[in-house]
């Protein structure tokens, strides 16, 4: 099969240094008009997709949404990743995915395939798997490449071709940053059977004929609830002051942010779980740190794109016993019931709402509590039944 021609090595470095820095201007770049037709058209150039285009052969052709039969969970790293331990109540993301796939359609319907570190011959051992297994689905995060390789799983794809007709279930954790979405559109150019699951928003920017779920949030499986409840994080609450927490990266447009409510005499705990720490905490510390807390503060808004999303915090904060404080409301609501967590729409807003929420205690624990029983469904339900319910498909077998 012929490739396409795209970047040298030492050519792809470059770009994608150039592509960090672009990265953090989007704020202003994707305001341009034109501007997303014309980064596509770079994209394209860059990383074009290898063989032919499947829209210009006939033998290849989209074929209709299946319900999930059997389904592979691809894993980036290997179970032995010494960074994120695999294992329940890790935070180990596909760990808690293939958990909950179990949990979902039974032991005998989820399979496991490995990347382990430094595999140079990853991309055929994965299509090997998948043509012996013979899996209807198989679910992988588009938005990285193992090995530290660029957007190489239109190589997988292409190999696929003509040789399996499963679907190939692209997983992405920020939909709102165009280049995501161009490597979803190059893999669906060489292998027809591509959709798009996206954890923080709806991806509406995917090129027609892609079929597209979101928002739906990674899974926290049964197996980590049960524990984490059996440690009593998500019961026991130490008698302290009524803190206000931010749990996430300082992000320049989150710094001024948080910097707004302390002028106006907020007062934020940020990021306690790291608090006289020299070293990454456990996802024990991570979660007792947020539903420990009297509310969990999210910012929604991309630090790389002038849009709103939903991040891991939505769930996290109600699921481990906190009150959701949110500055967005409207894709939170599709997720959560809008009596589960609370919404402001500025420092001003924010600072009313605390002072409320801490003269009416009842109130708080109220809406904290609601949020929690929400968030314990969620956590199961959120992901699959994006996935399973995408236009097109029907019911699971």
């Amino acid at each position: 099969m012929t490739k396409r021609q795209g970047l040298k090595p030492r050519s792809q470095k470059f770009v994608l240094r150039i592509g960090s820095w672009t990265n953090d201007q989007m704020s202003w770049i994707s305001r341009i008009p034109g501007a997303f037709f014309v980064f596509r058209l770079i994209y394209k150039r860059l990383y074009p997709a290898p063989g032919p285009d499947v829209r210009f052969r006939q033998s290849l052709t989209r074929t209709a949404l299946r319900p999930i039969g059997k389904i592979m969970i691809v894993s980036p790293k290997s179970c032995a990743d010494s960074n994120v331990p695999w294992g329940p109540a890790e935070g180990n993301f596909f760990y808690e995915i293939w958990q909950s796939a179990i949990e979902r359609f039974g032991a005998q319907r989820v399979l496991l395939h490995q990347v382990a570190p430094g595999d140079a011959g990853w991309a055929e051992r994965l299509v090997s798997d998948i043509e012996a297994q013979d899996p209807t689905h198989v679910i992988f995060h588009g938005e990285e490449n193992p090995n530290g390789e660029v957007n190489s799983w239109p190589g997988v794809g292409a190999t696929l071709a003509g040789v399996w007709t499963g679907e190939l279930i692209f997983l992405m954790y920020d939909s709102v940053y165009w280049w995501h979405i161009f490597a979803a559109e190059t893999l669906a150019e060489v292998y027809p059977n591509v959709s798009v699951h996206a954890t923080d928003t709806f991806p509406r920017e995917l090129g027609k004929g892609i079929p597209r779920s979101g928002p739906g949030l990674l899974p926290t499986s049964l197996e980590t609830i049960k524990i984490l409840e059996r440690r009593a994080l998500f019961a026991n609450r130490p008698d302290a002051p009524q803190s206000l927490t931010f749990v996430g990266s300082h992000y320049p447009d989150r710094i001024k942010q948080l910097a707004k409510f302390a002028r106006r005499g907020i007062d934020i705990v940020v990021n306690p779980q790291r608090a006289g720490k020299s070293e990454k905490p456990s996802y024990e510390e991570y979660a007792a740190a947020i539903g420990h807390s009297w509310a969990t503060i999210n910012l929604s808004r991309n630090h790389g794109m002038p849009r709103k999303h939903v991040k891991a915090r939505v769930l996290e904060a109600p699921l481990f016993g906190t009150l959701l404080v949110t500055d967005e409301r409207k894709l939170t609501s599709g997720l959560i019931p809008e009596d589960g967590f609370v919404y402001f729409r500025s420092g001003r807003d924010l600072k009313r709402l605390m002072r409320r929420l801490r003269a009416n205690p009842q109130e708080h624990e109220a809406i904290r509590d609601r949020g929690q029983r929400y968030a314990h469904g969620l956590a199961q339900s959120s992901f699959w039944d994006a996935i399973e319910g995408m236009p097109g498909r029907n019911p699971s077998e």
